[in-house]
């Protein structure tokens, strides 16, 4: 577990450096990422015999679409980690959203696919699969620098899987 996350954090590190500096815009400005960390809680249905609530924890990052006409658009990449009960998951994610300013805040929606590797008391030894997500977000600026970001993701495999996190993304 200890040496996933720090490969995932490695990684991301990586894509970030790599990402600010082939991404300048036309105008000669760099484009505006986003890459955070959240914590929340999953409700698993026909993951376990149990489903009891569980606690996840993750990272985020968000590249601004290449296209100039897709303002507000993003590609997402996210690692969750997440166990109590009779499940424990590690899940990988990419996908596409879209962030529509709203007063003060952003509201974003955004669909993809994920690859999942999770025990229950359903499997003998651990399973991997292949799924797609739905999620929503709100978000809202604390600093210049620094958003609020809430999410509700809806997970098709294993199982159906609702998740409420919250995090703090930092936008560069």
């Amino acid at each position: 577990m200890y040496r996933t996350a720090t490969l995932v954090l490695f990684l991301s590190f990586l894509l970030v450096i790599a990402g600010k500096a082939f991404a300048q815009s036309a105008g000669g400005q760099a484009d505006s990422w986003q890459f955070g960390a959240f914590y929340g809680r999953a409700l698993p249905h026909d993951v376990s015999n149990q489903d009891n609530i569980f606690t996840i924890w993750g990272l985020r990052l968000s590249a601004p679409m290449p296209t100039s006409a897709s303002h507000g658009g993003y590609f997402d990449g996210t690692y969750t980690s997440g166990n109590g009960g009779a499940v424990s998951l590690q899940q990988v994610a990419g996908g596409v959203s879209l962030q529509i300013p709203v007063q003060s805040l952003e509201l974003g929606t955004g669909i993809g696919l994920n690859i999942t590797r999770y025990t229950s008391d359903m499997v003998t030894g651990a399973k991997t699969v292949l799924g797609e997500y739905f999620t929503g977000s709100v978000l809202t600026k604390i600093t210049p620098s620094v958003l609020a970001r809430f999410d509700m993701t809806v997970s098709s495999q294993p199982g159906t899987i609702l998740v409420f996190d919250l995090g703090l993304m930092y936008d560069f």
